[in-house]
């Protein structure tokens, strides 16, 4: 999905606390699965919500980059709206179309060349169906549950810490956001299902969130979250009002427990008010996609096109305070102009994640190799020295005493498997 507007807010960093409607009748949020939970008043109920939806911009308004051995960018606190292009999605849509008749009159002799039960063969339908990937703008997308699928590094957790820091700020409606389409009043709360407590990541286990209880509770219990009341989150469940961004449905390693969880999922959509988006890699909702696809749209996060790498590099350049604006752009142009000369090399840097190492290996390197098994030797090097500390891969035992190249030459034999199935 692209537009033609900058993708990037001009909007300053406030957020906008929506109306307030408070049954003053009832004010508790009580199921079966769960303790009475707290009375807060009006004037409570509203001071969480103007508190939490600061905390989430806090949260999840930066990208941490720290851990991949830069540092005259100052990626350790890099605002997301400063480097955040906007993806293209695109649904899958499938639609009958006749076939010509000299195309069905050949279809059908070369079923039944000698003309043998032609009344039967006349009979069958004279159409076909035609699948295609047609874009989505996000706004049209999220006027339903939906299941964002992309490859690794395509920018899916981004995406919804993006739609998380958008609502919180209440900015969802702007022409550079989700367009006038957008829910007026959504609370964001996002979970990252890879670190969901055990009992529900478990092969052998049966649990499976009760999410309008679960939810509550596990949010608040992160420090970034710790002083907001789970009966605020409560009350906003039971409301509907809820936008539940569910990152990571690949990252929970157990086969069984991530079909448990797509089904206890799909389950709440089905009963929920509350507008769900799941992300996941593809190979992440295989076997899943029967419980999910009546109730989610899929979608799929297409590679960046040359414009849209060459808009990235250009964000990040213009965070560089050593260099005036229109220094800034010819730097960013000269980068471009590098990758874009090696087909293969645009090809690597379609994805979020590879074009911000060929940024890296550009800014620390001054070039970038010029053969491409060095190049994709260096992105190796930068993933598993720094960007899997990142992102709490720990490695124990033997793994942890050796360096990154005979951690490459374990992992090549699986990466050529894996590619060649």
């Amino acid at each position: 999905m692209e537009d033609d507007t900058n993708p990037r807010s001009t909007e300053p960093a406030i957020y906008n606390q929506p109306a307030w409607t408070v049954d003053t009748v009832n004010q508790t949020v009580i199921n079966q699965n769960s303790p009475a939970a707290e009375e807060l008043t009006p004037t409570q109920l509203a001071d969480a919500e103007t508190r939490y939806r600061a905390q989430v911009i806090e949260r999840y308004n930066r990208l941490g980059f720290a851990g991949l051995g830069v540092g005259d960018l100052r990626l350790s606190d890099v605002a997301l709206d400063d480097v955040f292009v906007r993806l293209t999605l695109t649904v899958e849509k499938t639609v009958r179309e006749p076939i010509p008749s000299e195309e069905w009159e050949g279809e059908r002799q070369s079923r039944n060349p000698f003309h043998r039960g032609e009344k039967k063969e006349d009979e069958r339908p004279r159409k076909r169906i035609i699948t295609s990937q047609e874009s989505i703008t996000l706004g049209d997308a999220l006027t339903q549950h939906a299941l964002i699928v992309g490859e690794p590094g395509a920018g899916k957790s981004t995406l919804l810490r993006w739609l998380a820091v958008t609502f919180a700020a209440g900015s969802q409606r702007g022409a550079e956001r989700l367009g006038p389409q957008a829910d007026t009043d959504r609370l964001p709360l996002l979970v990252e299902l890879g670190r969901l407590p055990e009992a529900y990541l478990q092969a052998n286990s049966r649990e499976t969130p009760n999410w309008k209880v679960f939810l509550p509770e596990h949010l608040t219990k992160q420090p970034a979250f710790d002083d907001i009341p789970a009966a605020f989150l409560e009350q906003a469940l039971a409301q509907g009002r809820c936008l539940l961004l569910c990152d990571g449905l690949d990252e929970i390693a157990d086969l069984s427990a991530r079909r448990r969880i797509a089904d206890s999922l799909a389950d709440y959509a089905r009963s929920s008010a509350n507008r769900l988006v799941l992300s996941s890699r593809p190979a992440g909702v295989s076997g899943s996609e029967g419980a999910l696809g009546s109730r989610f749209q899929r979608l799929t996060i297409q590679r960046f096109a040359p414009e849209d790498v060459r808009r990235f590099f250009g964000f990040w350049y213009d965070l560089d305070p050593d260099f005036l604006p229109e220094k800034q752009s010819q730097q960013a142009d000269a980068l471009f102009a590098k990758v874009e000369a090696a087909p293969k090399t645009l090809e690597l840097a379609t994805t979020p994640l590879l074009a911000t190492l060929l940024l890296l290996i550009w800014r620390k390197e001054g070039d970038l190799p010029e053969r491409r098994v060095e190049l994709y030797e260096r992105c190796c090097q930068m993933l598993i020295e720094s960007w899997e500390a990142q992102h709490d891969v720990a490695y124990t035992g033997v793994l942890a005493e050796i360096g990154w190249e005979r951690h490459l030459r374990l992992l090549a034999p699986l990466a050529y498997a894996i590619h060649n199935t």
